[in-house]
């Protein structure tokens, strides 16, 4: 039987996700942050509760053959420091990604939060303009974003 590792498992993606992969066959492995929902545990999920943002952390993941990873764990917040999105929204997924290669994985499967964009009042720009405008806040640069984008 192939073993899909679910990141996220104990939110409402990553649950659904998991019980998905459970109803098709699979052995699931779910990661949780916080607790364990009970729904999990009744459909016979493992579960692994890890600080993703550890590089540390991650080889532990890998200690039995994992087949398939779904990496659907990320921070999606309205507030919080940049730092900490960084660490969960980029590092995090990069890390993953390395050691499950190192560890033969078939197929690294990502979803990604809409946060990548910010807090932002979107007026009609293209996703390529809003990815723009995001990094041109970031970087203090909003002198340039005021005189391009009006």
């Amino acid at each position: 039987m192939e073993t899909v590792l679910v990141t996220g498992a104990g939110g409402y993606i990553g649950s659904n996700a998991a019980e998905y992969f459970v109803n098709a066959g699979y052995r699931v492995i779910g990661t949780i942050h916080r607790h364990v929902a009970e729904r999990l545990t009744r459909l016979g999920i493992k579960t692994i509760s890890i600080d993703l943002s550890d590089a540390t952390n991650l080889p532990r993941l890998f200690e039995e053959k994992i087949d398939y990873v779904v990496h659907i764990a990320a921070r999606a917040s309205d507030v919080g420091r940049d730092e900490w999105f960084r660490a969960d929204n980029y590092d995090a997924v990069k890390g993953l990604a390395s050691v499950a290669m190192g560890h033969g994985v078939k197929r690294f499967v990502y979803l990604s939060t809409a946060d990548v964009y910010g807090l932002y009042d979107f007026k009609g720009e293209s996703e390529e303009e809003r990815r723009m405008l995001s990094w041109l806040a970031k970087a203090g640069l909003d002198e340039f974003r005021h005189d391009t984008y009006r």
